[in-house]
């Protein structure tokens, strides 16, 4: 018998100004992933993203399951029309664009983890979340408590759910936690 992982969605929420400008970004990725895999925390991601590709290769590296989502419905639809990188890791052509991939993603995991905190594209990640119940953990360079009253301002149903930490490994942590306790609480 195999055993399972607790699956996460890993999602992107930095703004195109952090990721072409700022090398450091693809570095914390790696750190993310590292503690992810310390955890043996499995993760789904849409594939496009350098911090996305980079914790789901990196995981795959480490030996932990990962399954990247791609918005295509084949491979040369991948390549040719979204011009998406070809992946080391188990890939799913969902045909559904890149909307429909993340959705993809969301409904597979037991816990979301968002790197970055650009304001406007977290809020359209927390805007598709909606009221699952789900843990959502937020790895960040701001301030916490500035990302949390942000979050808070917009998303206030969220809040119990929210965990916000510059610290990749109290991040990764504290998931686990929530979604130890969701799974024995039968949510």
């Amino acid at each position: 018998m195999q055993k399972r992982y607790p699956l996460v969605s890993i999602y992107d929420a930095h703004s195109d100004k952090d990721i072409f400008g700022n090398p450091e970004v693809v570095s914390r990725a790696h750190a993310l992933a590292h503690a992810l895999a310390k955890s043996k925390l499995s993760a789904v991601g849409r594939v496009g993203s350098p911090v996305v590709t980079t914790v789901l290769t990196t995981l795959g590296e480490n030996g932990i399951h990962v399954v990247g989502l791609s918005p295509a419905s084949t491979h040369i639809e991948h390549e040719k029309a979204y011009r998406l990188p070809h992946v080391s890791f188990p890939l799913v052509f969902t045909g559904r664009g890149a909307l429909g991939a993340d959705l993809t993603a969301l409904s597979s995991s037991h816990g979301i983890v968002i790197a970055g905190s650009d304001a406007e594209s977290l809020s359209s990640l927390l805007g598709y979340v909606g009221d699952r119940g789900i843990p959502i953990g937020i790895f960040t360079e701001e301030n916490p408590n500035e990302v949390r009253s942000r979050v808070n301002n917009k998303y206030p149903n969220l809040m119990i759910h929210i965990i916000v930490s510059k610290d990749e490994n109290k991040l990764v942590q504290e998931i686990m936690s929530e979604m130890r306790r969701h799974h024995l609480s039968g949510k």
